[in-house]
């Protein structure tokens, strides 16, 4: 059962995913290649100073596993949508796609699938009911 609901998510699922998988970028980027101390030539503790740098990349470590726990709910959101859609037929994916993907406009989705305005709001209230089932 999909809803209009469910469909006006996905434009902010997809944003939220590409935010997320540059996030998961840049915290792998500080796990791979750390700041290192500058060394001054002075001595410093040994063993007893604590491991900054493998602090950071423990915490980093999580962080990233909390990201890709989250990544995987919305594309496993986004793969439910895509699976509802993809019982209809082409004009009514093309018109889904349009207004609730793309952002198009009821008038801009009419002109595109060459409908009329009234035509384009009785086949998405068929399509919504189709994907209520």
């Amino acid at each position: 059962m999909l809803t209009k609901y469910d469909l006006r998510k996905y434009k902010a699922i997809k944003a939220e995913i590409l935010q997320l998988q540059e996030q998961i970028n840049e915290l792998e980027s500080v796990m791979v290649a750390p700041k290192i101390p500058q060394l001054t030539g002075m001595p410093f503790g040994g063993s007893s100073e604590p491991d900054k740098i493998g602090n950071v990349v423990a915490k980093a470590s999580k962080l990233r596993d909390l990201y890709y726990e989250k990544l995987a709910g919305l594309v496993e959101l986004q793969e439910a949508i895509e699976n509802a859609i993809a019982g209809l037929d082409n004009k009514e994916q093309l018109l889904i796609r349009l207004y609730y993907f793309s952002g198009y406009t009821w008038e801009e989705v009419a002109v595109r699938l060459n409908y009329s305005w009234q035509h384009v709001h009785r086949l998405h209230r068929a399509i919504l009911e189709k994907l209520a089932v």
